[in-house]
């Protein structure tokens, strides 16, 4: 829906022009679209990444992890090791690498897009 709303929000001159010129869709879409929604889709990405971890709930009532452990997500785990099997520490440990990952890719993803910006003269 974020991205749409930034797809809907482009000017129709460009493609109008881009049709003029006589460019293929696919063209359009890598060479037009995409560079001018490239904002939109980082702050989409960024909320879905951060939405990814609060999947525990839906995981614990549907299929509590199973059948043989493969819904498990690194939050279920987490929480199964802290609240069901009372080992705080590990569901502690758990937690700190789940937010130290999350905050190196955020941050790795954040400096991408400041270079993007930045070349494209608007930061």
């Amino acid at each position: 829906m974020i991205i749409y709303s930034g797809r809907v929000s482009l000017p129709p001159a460009v493609y109008e022009a881009a049709r003029v010129d006589g460019a293929s869709q696919w063209k359009v879409v890598r060479r037009i679209t995409l560079p001018m929604l490239k904002e939109v889709i980082a702050i989409a990405f960024i909320l879905r990444f951060t939405d990814a971890f609060k999947f525990v709930d839906l995981v614990y009532v549907m299929t509590s992890g199973g059948p043989a452990q493969t819904s498990e997500l690194p939050t279920y785990i987490a929480f199964q090791r802290g609240i069901r099997e009372f080992a705080i520490g590990e569901a502690a440990a758990y937690a700190i690498i789940i937010f130290a990952i999350s905050a190196i890719l955020v941050t790795l993803f954040l400096q991408y897009m400041k270079r993007v910006m930045r070349a494209q003269g608007l930061a």
